[in-house]
């Protein structure tokens, strides 16, 4: 493997994913309980979404991990004003998202932010 080469690296880390299996609980049309398992790869780089020929592709989303987030939401779909909403902005907590902002006296704001890759 050469270390020189980033997606080199990237792969051999991503080849060996871990399983993760979940018991579902699916209610029937009958009201009666059946249960099958859900299995979820996933690497050090979140989860994978394919693999093929020894090989996994794995989904790395920014700023999932933020344990705020819903609350940063929250105070964003509760602002009063503008000073309100960016309060809320400032925490930082949402991935990667463009967020707008308009009010009744005429502010606008576009935010292209949020987090990135290290």
């Amino acid at each position: 493997m050469n270390l020189l080469n980033p997606s080199a690296l990237w792969i051999a880390l991503v080849a060996a994913p871990v399983l993760l299996l979940f018991l579902l609980k699916i209610r029937r049309r009958d009201g009666s309980l059946h249960e099958e398992t859900l299995t979820v790869r996933r690497s050090v780089h979140g989860p994978v979404v394919t693999e093929r020929d020894g090989k996994a592709l794995a989904l790395r989303v920014v700023g999932l991990d933020q344990p705020h987030m819903a609350a940063q939401y929250w105070d964003m779909l509760r602002a009063q004003n503008l000073d309100e909403f960016e309060a809320a902005l400032a925490r930082l907590q949402n991935p990667f998202f463009t967020v707008m902002y308009a009010d009744r006296d005429g502010r606008i704001m576009h935010l292209f932010g949020g987090r990135t890759g290290a």
